[in-house]
């Protein structure tokens, strides 16, 4: 998750910030504080109910329809203070149309150069929180019925060539997985710790998970009807 720091401390007035930085986005200590500068949720089930479900002490990836009744009652006690929930963070977040934010690291750093680079005077700042954040990692496959194959291997060649690693990472700020490419990588990217993430924070992190097909329905109901507000 993220903040900009300027209107949150403003709209806190006073109030230090929690140790958890869930706390800002599920809490309605504090969220209430932070309806007025507005709080933007990504717009998607897969993203937020596993770190609803965490922050309520259910497994993020709980196939248990009741964990999902635990995390909603919490979701919708927060859900007055949610202002928009967002399938745009980068022109939101650079837009000020919120000031604390659950969305993709990348984003929250690329909507942060976006301000700077705009002369913005407001500090957007990435957040992991003590209690964690999902992680996922990026795969290349070939469906097995693909009709140009060679097309494919030709791509993922040209995309593990560690210079292009090394321009992704400096493009999208997310971390590189090729280590030949972090020597191409710019120190601003390679050193920002929400980006390539010391061994302390990773260890912080949600494994990687998924919902089975009979959990999704519920998955999607929750999500659904807390978006709805009912």
């Amino acid at each position: 998750m993220g903040i900009n720091k300027t209107k949150v401390e403003k709209a806190l007035g006073g109030m230090p910030m929690p140790e958890n930085a869930w706390d800002l986005v599920f809490n309605p200590e504090y969220s209430s504080k932070l309806k007025s500068c507005g709080i933007a949720y990504l717009d998607s089930p897969s993203e937020i109910l596993p770190v609803a479900l965490h922050y309520v002490g259910k497994p993020a990836y709980s196939e248990n329809p009741e964990d999902f009744k635990a995390a909603q009652e919490m979701l919708m006690k927060v859900r007055p203070d949610v202002r928009l929930f967002s399938s745009t963070m980068i022109d939101d977040i650079a837009g000020g149309k919120a000031c604390a934010f659950i969305g993709w690291s990348g984003d929250i750093n690329i909507a942060a150069d976006r301000v700077k680079e705009t002369g913005g005077t407001d500090e957007i700042v990435p957040l992991l929180p003590t209690g964690g954040g999902l992680v996922f990692i990026d795969t290349m496959a070939i469906p097995k019925d693909a009709k140009r194959v060679n097309n494919a291997h030709a791509f993922i060649d040209f995309y593990l060539r560690a210079e292009n690693g090394a321009a992704m990472a400096n493009e999208m700020n997310y971390p590189t997985g090729n280590k030949a490419a972090l020597p191409m990588v710019k120190d601003e990217v390679k050193q920002n710790q929400t980006i390539f993430l010391n061994e302390q924070d990773t260890a912080r992190l949600i494994a990687t998970g998924g919902f089975s097909n009979e959990i999704s329905g519920t998955l999607n109901d929750t999500y659904n009807a807390f978006k709805r507000g009912k």
